[in-house]
């Protein structure tokens, strides 16, 4: 028995064989230069200068958006933490007002930070990714190919008020600590606590600005969990050290996300970072949604059909009828343009049915009180539940999660959206570089320009009585062209080089395990693959069940991981060329 575990341990040691381009590759810090980095800081200063100086650009009525943050971010400035609370207080996480917040305390234009952020984010990863690279051409090129993404200059996502483009900046700082954190083996312990806390910090900034962010946990689990296994194989002297570090992480991000969580609790009654995140919340949702139609639409999850035969069996949702049936529903209704059936019922998509459903508890009074009306969510659960139990409903099993109960009927659906989804990622193409007006109420002005620290778009004067048209306008006419070159470049080069890049490392992974030798490269692009498939397929879901979610916004952080992975592969090409000159020497040397 012992030699087998021998056999079996010695096996997977042969696997992840050490060596200059195995799995240990990144043992040592790669040497780059003051040259590097002169280069490095005038790419930076490029690209902050083209990106910096833009007036914001604002949709006031967007209360789930631009205003929400503005205002949630005014509310923190003035020591009230999300302000009083409402439906619109814990619809989505606090991590963005909180960096609006940040910002203004700077005295810099919000959007300046913002990008400062993203250069920041950039360096970030090329210093986790040098040692495997090992390339000073190449990581140039990677950051420089990551700097000038079209997609960071995107009117919608840079210049707006709103989170995207955070999001992806931190997308990048969490793949960068967790690389540095689980590679560098021969790293000491005070060079790694820096990784360990940038990587906690991005974990739980990550979890409080979006509501799915879980699609990037394949990558972490992935490397924390490969690389504790890769320690202990090769019986690490400083196992438990490490060990130490990545609890750390964990601390921090399961902390940060507690203590979120708690003065949420302590003002508004509720221990969860969202609504979303909350199982009473969830579990109401979801009992609505598993109730059967009679009629199905693989976007609506709960029918106007479904409503009806709810309203008799449930007191609690009787109360919102008038309210998803009136005006309200019909509001967010007729964000979905296609026709019905019956073009008299209220069809709601499943991206605007939860906005709706808290609007409508919010009509009927529930919200009144300041705090989270958990009690009232928990009786639409119970009612529900019991009607589905007794047999009153027709209704697929029981579920605690907002998504919609999912069947056989929604494959040909997730399909189509799957194979559009991938499409629209890998062309790079639909980015807006163009100048846009902010729609802003009179009384709007003052705080956007206020918190935000700059000037507001429009056609006429601002709150601070500048004209926002006419500043910098030579300044944006250059970027704009600048931009709009840039972004065509990258749709022409884009596709073949992602089809490149799959083919590479197709073929270097099989060399990986004929010779039972995975190395940095692969398994570092395997991650990022597996990442990238997970927004593509979590965006092409949502597209078929939901509302319309293929687009620039929400790919935003998918991109910088695109072309990550295509330098990758030309670093593996780089090293097939460099092998391949090496035993032409060789064999020369012989003869």
């Amino acid at each position: 028995m012992r030699r087998a575990i021998h056999r079996v341990v010695g096996g997977f040691k042969g696997f992840l064989n050490v060596s200059p381009s195995g799995v240990g590759a990144a043992e040592e810090p790669y040497r780059t230069g003051w040259q590097f980095y002169a280069v490095i800081a005038a790419a930076s200063a490029i690209r902050y200068w083209l990106g910096s100086g833009f007036p914001v650009f604002a949709i006031g009525s967007a209360v789930h958006d631009d205003y929400l943050f503005i205002k949630l971010a005014s509310y923190l400035l003035h020591g009230q933490w999300l302000g009083p609370y409402d439906q619109y207080t814990l619809i989505k996480g606090p991590f963005y007002p909180l960096f609006i917040a940040a910002a203004h305390l700077t005295g810099l234009p919000l959007l300046d930070m913002e990008q400062a952020l993203y250069i920041f984010s950039a360096f970030v990863l090329i210093l986790a990714i040098a040692p495997i690279l090992k390339n000073r051409v190449l990581l140039f090129l990677l950051f420089a190919a990551i700097l000038f993404l079209p997609i960071s200059f995107d009117f919608w996502i840079a210049a707006r008020i709103i989170r995207d483009f955070v999001y992806a900046s931190l997308t990048l700082l969490l793949v960068a600590c967790t690389i540095a954190l689980t590679t560098r083996t021969s790293a000491s312990l005070l060079q790694l606590l820096p990784w360990s806390l940038g990587l906690g910090l991005s974990l739980f900034a990550f979890w409080t600005i979006r509501e799915e962010a879980a699609w990037i946990l394949p990558f972490v689990v992935l490397f924390l969990g490969g690389g504790l296994a890769y320690l202990v194989l090769i019986a690490h002297p400083q196992i438990l050290w490490r060990l130490g570090l990545i609890l750390l992480t964990l601390a921090i991000w399961w902390g940060g996300v507690a203590a979120v969580s708690w003065i949420n609790y302590s003002h508004y009654g509720i221990f969860a970072v969202t609504e979303i995140n909350d199982p009473t919340f969830d579990a109401a949702f979801g009992a609505l949604t598993r109730v059967k139609s009679p009629v199905w639409y693989p976007d609506v999850p709960v029918t106007a059909e479904a409503r009806k035969l709810i309203y008799p069996l449930s007191p609690a949702v009787r109360e919102l009828e008038p309210f998803l049936e009136g005006q309200l529903g019909k509001n967010w209704a007729s964000f979905d343009t296609r026709p019905y059936p019956n073009p008299h019922e209220v069809e709601i998509q499943g991206g605007w049915n939860i906005w709706a459903f808290r609007d409508a508890v919010s009509s009927a009074g529930h919200y009144s009180s300041g705090k989270f009306p958990a009690a009232y969510y928990r009786q639409i659960a119970a009612q529900i539940g019991q009607a589905c139990d007794s047999g009153a409903l027709k209704c697929y099993p029981k579920t605690i999660s907002i998504s919609q109960p999912m069947d056989a009927r929604h494959l040909p659906f997730i399909a189509q959206s799957t194979l559009r989804s991938a499409k629209f990622l890998f062309r790079f193409k639909n980015f807006t570089v163009t100048d846009h007006y902010a729609s802003l109420a009179p009384d709007h002005w003052p705080i956007f320009e206020e918190v935000t620290n700059q000037l507001v778009s429009g056609g006429g004067k601002s709150a601070s009585g500048q004209n926002s048209t006419s500043a910098n306008a030579v300044h944006h006419f250059f970027v704009v062209k600048v931009i709009s070159r840039i972004a065509h470049g990258y749709a022409l080069v884009a596709p073949s080089f992602s089809i490149f890049a799959v083919l590479v490392f197709i073929l270097e992974l099989l060399h990986n395990l004929i010779r039972r030798r995975i190395t940095l490269a692969v398994l570092l692009s395997l991650g990022l693959w597996i990442e990238i498939a997970a927004r593509v397929f979590l965006l092409a879901l949502l597209d078929a069940t939901s509302f319309p979610a293929i687009n620039t916004s929400y790919f935003a952080p998918a991109y910088p991981l695109v072309v990550t992975v295509q330098f990758l592969s030309a670093s593996i090409v780089y090293q097939w060329i460099v092998q391949f000159s090496r035993r032409r020497v060789t064999a020369g040397s012989a003869t």
